[in-house]
């Protein structure tokens, strides 16, 4: 397994996972990264792994990293939200919140 540095913030990115409704495997790590890249991540650490994971995600899932690319268009992440308050909400409230359902 190959270690990867630890930038913070992981409530917010498994929060994506959650409302993508993708597993942590490589190729759902790919998907949430396009999303928080599309959608901006919060620090250049964040960002650079984004970078590293679509690139893979591209070569083991290229339509999966795709279309989280293209669903991601107009959205906003989690990053911007209380993740305490938004453990009270529904996955659906997540979803809206970001703009997924529209």
């Amino acid at each position: 397994m190959l270690p990867v540095p630890h930038p913070g913030r992981i409530d917010e990115h498994d929060l994506h996972h959650v409302i993508l409704g993708v597993d942590s495997d490589l190729a759902g790590e790919a998907a949430v990264s396009a999303f928080e890249m599309r959608t901006g991540p919060p620090t250049l650490g964040i960002a650079l792994l984004c970078v590293g994971a679509i690139a893979l995600g591209l070569i083991v899932a290229p339509r999966r990293t795709g279309a989280a690319w293209r669903r991601a268009a107009g959205c906003r992440n989690c990053y911007g939200v209380d993740v305490d308050v938004a453990r009270g909400w529904s996955v659906d409230d997540l979803r809206h919140w970001c703009g997924l359902v529209r």
